[in-house]
């Protein structure tokens, strides 16, 4: 009885006759390591200890029921054959039966053990094969994919739980199903061309497939199955082994991919990606058509071969600050440069593509705003000669006026007062226009980070030198980073400046309050002077033409643009007893 053998060939015996447990050690030889135990304890401790291939438990043996019995050991070594030696069979009941127990009826007469050995033979066997068999459903019933046998007449005779979770059906109801049950429209008769290809194969090698599926609820989605021919010895088809993997939603991102990349190659401005090294990996035709480039002379370039000058160091620079994590979105002003030499003016935007944090590329989408500055260069030669010469004649007007006024009678000079009046505020007009241009410029209206917190502190501290009768109070926090631009701060300037200045009262209040939220930063700025008119307020809330008739209409005007640019809002409360209260609130930083 060595030790050496293998818990498969060993069998644990709990008999009332020892001669039993001999006959199967003599039958076998040595081939088998028999042991024997005295009691259902010895039973336990023994299986504890290590596994059996086979146990043979005598009811005469036991002072506790042989269910019981059963289940101890059961709890211990779950599997393996269990042969009963009993006199009387129709003693056991159903917990002592079930899968791999076999009963041996004892006979009252002196006891002859060669069917005993028999049995204990064929239950080794068995159960060898059964242990195998069973790891291999394990395994097939644990499969996260679905797998499914169709006889030769195309009908279901095995699936398993994964299959029949990924078409929403519980097993019996596909068992004995024709497969075309599962099978969308027009997929028969692909299977069937498969099938027959795989059956003249002589390789008989499987094949895997992309094909659409109907679940219960009469939804289709998308499978990939590895198609497996059965045959029997002779070769004669038997079926078919499926595999089946659910791949609706990669389908479903590849289909938007296609669609994503029919958007870009149908857009005419150009779209093209840089790698971190910032080469060109993809262009689109818009890029190859408005430059005039090949695709091949592009890809692997570096985009200096396009772009050139301070354009191309700013368009580093960020993209530097989106591998620093600055941010996933960035956008400036280039020149690009086209095939035959010609330099066009692009507006560009540029977007991250991270893996893990890390950048690994970026998109840039151009647009041409050559002719839209070329535009804005002749307006804006056009504005300097018309205030030069506007300035110039309100001048020698105020001059006259001025002369008028100091020479002539009552009734003139009251005329002369009124040309005075309105020359005055048409320069006033012109020099709040211009100070207030950079507003509507294109780099104004790149949002950039503004402390809001410093802002008001450099503003407060300039009006409380120019207007030392005003008392300006402020609640502020240590900082409050906000999106902005740079003209921001002249257009708080003219918020404070408008509450000062049109006061009634000769020492007005001006009280500040800044508050740093989540998402967003409000500025609150309370007064206590008479109150906005219908006119100011449009010019704030809703920015109509009515601004233009006054330079208060104007600033305030060109306030509510100066927040909007950079995607804040302006609201209007009441101030209590008396004024008014401008809330202006400006995403944080990091929403912006």
């Amino acid at each position: 009885m060595s030790s050496g053998k293998s818990a498969a060939g060993t069998v644990v015996c709990l008999v009332d006759d020892p001669t039993a447990a001999e006959a199967i050690a003599d039958a076998e030889e040595s081939r088998l390591r028999v042991v024997t135990v005295a009691d259902e304890a010895a039973l336990q401790e023994r299986l504890e200890e290590a596994a059996a291939g086979c146990l043979v438990i005598d009811t005469e043996a036991l002072t506790a029921d042989p269910d019981q019995v059963l289940a101890e050991a059961r709890a211990v070594a779950p599997e393996g054959p269990v042969v009963w030696v009993t006199a009387s069979p129709e003693s056991l009941d159903n917990g002592a039966l079930g899968p791999e127990t076999t009963i041996v009826e004892r006979s009252a007469a002196t006891p002859e053990w060669s069917f005993l050995v028999e049995k204990v033979r064929a239950a080794l066997r068995e159960g060898s094969a059964d242990r195998g068999a069973g790891k291999y459903r394990r395994l097939v019933e644990s499969a996260r994919d679905g797998l499914y046998i169709l006889d030769a007449n195309a009908e279901v005779t095995y699936l398993n739980e994964s299959f029949a979770e990924m078409l929403g059906y519980d097993r019996e109801e596909l068992l004995g199903s024709h497969a075309t049950r599962t099978m969308a429209d027009g997929e028969l008769e692909r299977g069937q061309r498969l099938v027959q290809k795989l059956i003249e194969s002589d390789s008989r090698e499987s094949e895997v497939i992309d094909m659409e599926m109907e679940t219960k609820a009469r939804e289709t989605i998308t499978v990939s199955v590895n198609f497996v021919v059965l045959t029997d010895e002779s070769g004669t088809y038997e079926g078919l082994m499926g595999v089946v993997r659910d791949i609706t939603e990669r389908k479903e991102r590849e289909r938007e991919l296609e669609r994503y990349e029919t958007i870009v190659q149908t857009v005419s401005e150009p779209i093209y990606m840089l790698d971190a090294d910032e080469r060109f990996v993809r262009v689109n035709d818009g890029m190859l058509e408005k430059l005039g480039y090949d695709r091949e002379t592009l890809l692997g370039s570096h985009v200096s071969v396009v772009a050139g000058g301070d354009g191309i160091r700013r368009q580093e620079a960020l993209i530097r600050g989106l591998k620093r994590g600055d941010s996933d979105h960035a956008s400036t002003e280039v020149q690009l440069e086209t095939a035959d030499g010609t330099r066009r003016q692009y507006d560009i935007n540029i977007a991250a593509i991270r893996d893990d944090g890390e950048l690994k590329a970026t998109v840039v989408t151009a647009h041409d705003v050559t002719e839209l500055r070329e535009h804005q260069r002749q307006l804006s030669v056009l504005d300097r000669v018309l205030r030069h010469n506007v300035r110039n004649k309100m001048s020698i007007i105020l001059g006259h006026a001025n002369d008028i006024a100091a020479e002539a009678p009552p009734a003139i000079t009251e005329q002369a007062d009124a040309i005075r009046e309105a020359a005055t505020e048409l320069l006033e007009l012109s020099d709040s226009a211009r100070e207030f241009e950079s507003v509507f410029a294109d780099d104004a209206r790149r949002p950039t980070t503004v402390d809001v917190v410093e802002t008001v502190e450099n503003v407060v501290h300039e009006l409380r030198t120019e207007h030392p009768s005003a008392e300006i109070d402020s609640a502020l926090p240590g900082s409050a980073l906000a999106r902005g631009h740079e003209t921001f701060e002249l257009a708080l300037d003219e918020l404070f400046e408008n509450a000062i200045v049109h006061s009634d009262r000769e020492e007005p209040t001006v009280e500040v309050t800044v508050v740093a939220g989540e998402e967003s930063v409000e500025i609150r700025v309370a007064d206590d002077g008479p109150g906005l008119n219908d006119t100011d307020r449009r010019a704030l809330l809703r920015g109509a033409e009515t601004p233009l008739e006054h330079t208060q209409g104007l600033g305030l005007w060109l306030v509510r643009w100066a927040v909007e640019v950079a995607d804040g809002t302006i609201d209007i409360e009441e101030n209590d007893p008396r004024g008014t209260v401008v809330i202006i609130r400006l995403p944080t930083a990091n929403n912006g």
